[in-house]
């Protein structure tokens, strides 16, 4: 893999990024170097101006939430230029600073500690899926517990627990 891709995590992205490089490189070698090279994602391509412009706004707005994640997180004893700590920290707030595995709360000093971790809530090697909206932020107990399972394995359908997950991740999409 090209130096510049090892940061990049998704291996679906990484084989795309390594395809788009080889289509690249045949065109210079065919029509020489362009002034500019421009690509849109098919997902984008269907999108009007108006949805792409909406999608930059999105975008902006949460370079700008990450922004000040990063200054409330310099005056917690976090690391601000860290993703891993930013991460932490909007997933502490949009889930009210609670465990949603556990119920418990999550105080600002454990934050920072062994004693909570980020979870992938569907186990990412069988969904691949590793955006903030698979994750939460969960004390390791519970996490442990849950292990490389679904919260449906984990738990089970039928139960209350599986019922009250449900309702906290529910509301904390909203």
């Amino acid at each position: 893999l090209p130096q510049q891709f090892t940061d990049i995590t998704n291996p679906v992205v990484q084989r795309g990024l390594v395809e788009v490089r080889k289509v690249v490189n045949a065109i210079i070698r065919e029509h020489g170097r362009p002034g500019q090279i421009v690509v849109e994602l098919a997902r984008e391509m269907k999108d009007g101006p108006k949805a792409r412009s909406e999608y930059s706004a999105r975008v902006r707005a949460r370079e700008e939430e990450r922004k000040a994640a990063a200054e409330e997180i310099r005056g917690m004893g976090g690391r601000p230029t860290s993703g891993s700590d930013v991460l932490r920290y909007l997933l502490w707030k949009q889930q009210s600073c609670e465990c949603l595995y556990s119920g418990r709360a999550i105080p600002q000093e454990a934050l920072y500690t062994g004693a909570v971790e980020i979870d992938h809530i569907l186990p990412r090697w069988q969904s691949l899926d590793d955006s903030q909206g698979n994750k939460l932020l969960c004390y390791r107990d519970a996490n442990q517990a849950k292990g490389l399972r679904t919260p449906a394995q984990w738990i089970g359908t039928e139960s209350r627990g599986y019922e009250d997950l449900q309702r906290s991740m529910i509301a904390v999409c909203e």
